[in-house]
């Protein structure tokens, strides 16, 4: 039987993960907490649309303890603008630096 986990000291090996959608909502969610400060929170969250074509995360999170559970997701969807990060760049392409030779760019600044 192939042992999944086995470590391999002589070289990196290829990790393979399977998530279902709780495990994808949570940790999403807490990385969103995480980034935006909170150490205890509540958060409600769910996944809209179709992958490849509209997929879409909405997340409430609350550092109080409030109930979520009456959280309207579609109203949200429907009054909401994307506020992630590849929707600020595709509005501000002047943030954009994927395209940015790190390498020559540290040459310059040497000068």
């Amino acid at each position: 039987m192939f042992n999944w986990f086995k470590k391999n000291k002589n070289k990196p090996q290829r990790k393979i993960f399977k998530y279902n959608e709780d495990d994808i909502l949570e940790i999403l969610t807490e990385y969103l907490a995480d980034i935006n400060g909170y150490t205890t929170f509540n958060s409600k969250a769910i996944l809209l649309g179709e992958p490849g074509k509209d997929l879409r995360l909405i997340a409430v999170i609350d550092e109080n303890n409030s109930d979520l559970t009456t959280i309207n997701f579609s109203e949200i969807d429907r009054n909401m603008d994307y506020n992630g990060y590849h929707n600020f760049i595709e509005n501000n392409p002047q943030y954009d630096l994927s395209h940015v030779d790190y390498d020559e760019l540290l040459k310059k600044l040497k000068k």
